[in-house]
């Protein structure tokens, strides 16, 4: 379930909320308006910063969550052909997402979606008991990284040749 439902979807689709027969995308099957809502939803919280749990968003998400649905269902049943400017599906896209800017720059402000929480102690182990790095790793010493590093080259590897130099 999203911020709008299907019928919500189809009725800003078509004059009756009619779902054959319109020649719109409110004769899409309720699985790929559902999909649109999905994307609608997903877009919405990214913008919002967080989820609201279905039935508890303020009704302008709802809104917003319905007209970009229908947008980018008109999108898929027109295979992705351009919508003319004046379109009312058009139309109330661009409220949506002049909405969720103004959500951006602050100058709307929305009740934010409640920040789940686990509850009870954090405990943290490190699993790894030898030394990660000695103070010779960083040539802090004076050693010199290279010297270090040359004590540590297995026998088998001939420094003098192809890509095993280290000196």
């Amino acid at each position: 379930m999203g911020y709008s439902e299907v019928a919500d979807v189809r009725n800003a689709l078509s004059e009756d909320g009619a779902d054959t027969g319109t020649g719109t995308a409110a004769d899409m099957s309720a699985e790929s308006i559902q999909d649109a809502i999905a994307e609608a939803d997903a877009v919405i919280d990214g913008h919002v910063g967080g989820t609201y749990d279905p039935g508890t968003q303020p009704q302008i998400v709802h809104f917003w969550s319905r007209d970009m649905a229908a947008y980018l269902a008109t999108l898929t049943n027109r295979k992705s052909q351009d919508i003319a400017a004046d379109d009312p599906v058009r139309l109330r896209m661009a409220l949506a997402m002049q909405g969720l800017n103004a959500v951006d720059t602050g100058k709307i402000t929305l009740p934010l979606p409640p920040v789940q929480t686990v509850e009870g102690e954090a405990h943290v182990e490190n699993q790894y008991t030898g030394k990660a790095f000695q103070v010779s790793d960083f040539d802090v010493d004076g050693g010199g990284v290279r010297s270090a590093l040359r004590r540590r080259i297995p026998w088998w590897v001939d420094g003098s040749n192809g890509p095993h130099t280290w000196e």
